[in-house]
């Protein structure tokens, strides 16, 4: 699926195959993170705990199925939308992979990825659980929050859904709201280049 969205294009992804391996790598993922001393992201206000810049998850062999899917839906993203980078067709390759784990109070700011296409993958959580949002680039003196991702200015979110994959410009703003829940929320990011 592919949704205008801030004047973007958000692709969507479900994977059908997700609960075959959703509870070995949240565990994975959480003897991972018990390992970090120090999470990724310089300057970062929000204390997540992830790997970007401590683990890449690219060459760890029980990501490999998931990041395969993830791939090939940001090489069918780029596809559909007839993207071209240096006047041929975009083929995106993957850059770097982490995890970000979610407990109670965390939440991450607004930021954007050094990269052509990012994706984000909800591995844990549930539709109550905090929202990821996204921003216009657009400057605007009163911002508008919307539901339907049609119009070109303003917010707009989507739920935490686990399978569930989005697929953007690594250049969009995105954010991650404070999480209320008790449960974890366990998110697999992925740059393209």
């Amino acid at each position: 699926i592919i949704d205008s969205i801030l004047s973007h294009k958000l692709g969507v992804s479900y994977n059908e195959k997700h609960f075959e391996y959703e509870k070995e790598l949240t565990k994975h993922c959480l003897n991972l993170s018990s390992k970090i001393k120090k999470s990724g992201g310089e300057n970062w206000l929000a204390k997540i705990k992830n790997s970007s810049g401590v683990i890449d998850l690219k060459t760890d062999k029980k990501f490999k199925p998931l990041l395969n899917w993830m791939h090939e839906s940001a090489k069918l993203y780029s596809k559909n939308l007839g993207m071209l980078y240096k006047n041929k067709p975009y083929v995106p390759k993957i850059d770097g992979a982490w995890f970000n784990v979610y407990e109670k109070h965390n939440y991450q700011e607004y930021h954007k990825h050094s990269s052509i296409l990012s994706s984000i993958y909800y591995l844990k959580g549930s539709l109550k659980d905090a929202r990821t949002f996204f921003k216009s680039n657009t400057y605007e003196s009163f911002p508008i929050e919307y539901k339907v991702t049609s119009d070109e200015t303003g917010v707009v979110y989507h739920n935490c859904e686990p399978g569930k994959c989005l697929i953007f410009r690594g250049h969009l703003d995105h954010a991650v709201e404070q999480k209320i829940t008790d449960d974890l929320r366990i998110t697999i990011a992925v740059n393209y280049v």
